[in-house]
């Protein structure tokens, strides 16, 4: 009996190592809320949940920039639909200054408005990058003159409109595309979450479970081995 017991002893403390590195694998595992941690827990999972991560973030990046790419789009249409309206305004006045009934001194006042409106276009266009708008000369428009200025004026507000107008519509395409693509992005990261968090998440639950029965265990081994050096002790007494 004498003999067997170092041999108990050390069982008992071969158990209790296993059971502790179980144990702070399971705490491992619930602190982190992973079950995969490093490579050794699972090669092939591990492969996997680091590829769905590197996929996961190429996604988030090429969202974000398209994001702010359809923010600036946004904007562009924003402008370019107040340069519609402003060409509206002078098309409506030069076609007002055309009435039979309009006086001279009226023209006049019509012809400060536009004026006053053609430098407003000329800012607003610049900002949304229509400088090409220019080429129909709107700051040069006149309806106080003779009536062939008044017909070119009221003719180049027409074209401008025109103009701006399939730009405004290109752009709120590009917009339109853009939507769709980020949410076909945001999609597609959803899913690659929902297979990530499938691959590597731990089930919190069980591994309360798990760590409470290795903790009972933890305590049994080690009054297994205390058990063992006691009655190691009490035999080596008998021959003291």
């Amino acid at each position: 009996m004498t003999g067997q017991i170092p041999g108990l002893a050390l069982s008992a403390i071969n158990q209790l190592d296993s059971v502790n590195r179980n144990l702070l694998s399971t705490m491992n595992k619930i602190g982190t809320g992973l079950k995969i941690n490093k490579a050794s827990d699972d090669p092939s999972g591990y492969y996997a949940a680091k590829t769905l991560s590197k996929d996961i973030a190429l996604n988030d990046v090429n969202s974000k920039l398209m994001e702010r790419e359809r923010n600036q789009s946004n904007t562009t249409s924003s402008r370019i639909s107040s340069a519609e309206s402003i060409i509206e305004e002078l098309g409506s006045l030069a076609t007002q200054a055309k009435g039979s009934t309009i006086s001279q001194a009226e023209k006049d006042a019509i012809q400060g408005d536009i004026d006053q409106l053609s430098i407003e276009l000329d800012s607003m266009l610049n900002k949304s990058g229509l400088e090409g708008l220019s080429d129909f000369h709107l700051n040069e428009l006149k309806v106080n003159e003779d009536s062939a200025s008044l017909e070119d004026a009221i003719a180049k507000t027409s074209q401008a409109f025109t103009s701006v107008l399939s730009n405004n519509l290109s752009t709120g395409s590009e917009v339109r595309a853009m939507s769709r693509q980020i949410e076909t992005l945001n999609a597609s990261t959803m899913n690659l979450k929902s297979s990530l968090s499938t691959i590597q998440d731990a089930d919190l639950a069980n591994e309360s479970i798990q760590a409470n029965s290795l903790k009972i265990q933890q305590n049994l081994g080690i009054q297994g081995i205390k058990s063992s050096f006691e009655m190691m002790g009490a035999s080596l007494d008998l021959f003291a």
